[in-house]
């Protein structure tokens, strides 16, 4: 697969990348400014430091990893298909929450 991103590729190819002044679309000062504030934001040591235990993922974001890990989105399946693995992996995921809770109770 080729890396979208002209500074990858050129490392991907064993190449020197270019200088990134030489980029034909650059961002206007207005996008960068919303930009800097979000990198501002993911670079606070607060949110980093609960990075660090590794709660990073939200529950939905689990569950649809689950979801994928059963009918990965680069096969096509029938609507049918999708449903009941979308059920399984729902329950699969419960069962897994279900079990994690009962395993800290007899500790």
């Amino acid at each position: 697969m080729t890396p979208w991103c002209f500074y990858q590729r050129a490392l991907a190819n064993n190449e020197k990348p270019k200088s990134h002044s030489s980029m034909k679309t650059k961002l206007s000062e207005q996008v960068l400014e919303k930009l800097l504030s979000v990198y501002q934001r993911l670079a606070n040591n607060e949110l980093l430091a609960r990075c660090v235990s590794g709660k990073t993922q939200n529950v939905n974001e689990s569950s649809h990893s689950v979801i994928w890990n059963n009918c990965p989105k680069e096969t096509f399946v029938s609507k049918k298909q999708l449903e009941l693995t979308v059920i399984s992996a729902i329950g699969e995921f419960n069962f897994g929450c279900l079990n994690n809770l009962s395993a800290g109770r007899t500790e």
